[in-house]
């Protein structure tokens, strides 16, 4: 039976061991950001990194976490200032340098994803904007927060191979699997499924118990498990024509079932907000190599 969705007990399983993480050197990116060109960019202008950031005056709050050893795979931790800070969080403006250092700060947290274009980099998704509050926050409501808005991911597979595969979700606390079913072939079959940065999967023959496929989830996207077939065919159908002339029917009789609707703007042109189109060609960006042929019938 294919796996579409995770049991409550499998997500807080998960949950815990995304959290065990050790932390590595790279998680804190020492000293305040200026400038949003100051962040890691490739050959094409795209960030290379995930990001969470903070304004300056607040980061020595939350750098407690992460001296105690608390990190997020492939999300370092940044503070910013200046101009970077204005760009990130708009209208923002520090709490007053007398607020008592036992009280929570009000802060706004930003998650910035991978693969955005430097032009845009500061422009987040409201899902991945945590505003500031006057009465401020705790550094628990701070953890919860990056891992269910920013560390959590919809990671898609399909199978291109000329087998139903075995997944499994690989535990790393122990190493150990843990089964979440079969995927059959086919785009159709495509499976989505919530999870977290970092998180391995593992898929295998039913019958040899040999690993085909691996995956560890690096962003919001895609894996597929072999090539698709070419849909250019070498010979046509002999009965193509019959084909052509059913499809033209078929689309003429929809046609007229369309009924012309429009909302106010009717076919207005506008441009699309910066932190959707950053969202949108950061998520082709991370997935252009990893084309999925859609299956017509």
């Amino acid at each position: 039976m294919i796996f579409s969705s995770l049991h409550k007990a499998s997500i807080h399983s998960l949950l815990l061991a995304t959290i065990s993480i050790t932390i590595t050197p790279e998680t804190v990116v020492a000293g305040a950001i200026q400038s949003i060109d100051e962040l890691p960019y490739d050959e094409n202008g795209r960030l290379t990194k995930h990001f969470v950031a903070v304004p300056e005056r607040c980061a020595p709050s939350i750098q407690i976490l992460y001296d105690e050893g608390f990190t997020m795979y492939g999300r370092d931790f940044i503070s910013v200032e200046g101009e970077a800070s204005n760009a990130i969080f708009p209208g923002w403006s520090p709490p007053p340098t007398d607020v008592p250092t036992d009280v929570p700060l009000d802060c706004p947290v930003a998650c910035i994803e991978r693969g955005v274009e430097r032009s845009v980099a500061a422009k987040t998704m409201p899902q991945f904007h945590l505003e500031a509050r006057s009465e401020g926050r705790s550094l628990q409501e701070y953890k919860d927060w990056v891992f269910s808005a920013c560390q959590r991911v919809e990671q898609g597979f399909v199978n291109y191979l000329d087998f139903i595969v075995n997944m499994y979700w690989i535990d790393s606390r122990d190493g150990n699997r843990v089964d979440k079913g079969q995927l059959k072939q086919g785009e159709r079959n495509t499976l989505f499924i919530t999870s977290y940065l970092g998180h391995k999967f593992e898929f295998t023959n039913p019958e040899t118990d040999e690993v085909v496929f691996s995956h560890t989830v690096e962003y919001t996207g895609i894996a597929p498990l072999g090539k698709p077939d070419s849909p250019i065919k070498d010979e046509l159908d002999t009965d193509y024509e019959d084909q052509i002339s059913s499809t033209l029917d078929a689309e003429w009789r929809r046609h007229k079932r369309v009924t012309r609707s429009f909302s106010p703007l009717g076919f207005h042109k506008g441009r699309l907000p910066d932190d959707l189109w950053a969202s949108i060609q950061a998520y082709y960006y991370n997935n252009k190599n990893d084309k999925v042929l859609e299956e017509w019938t």
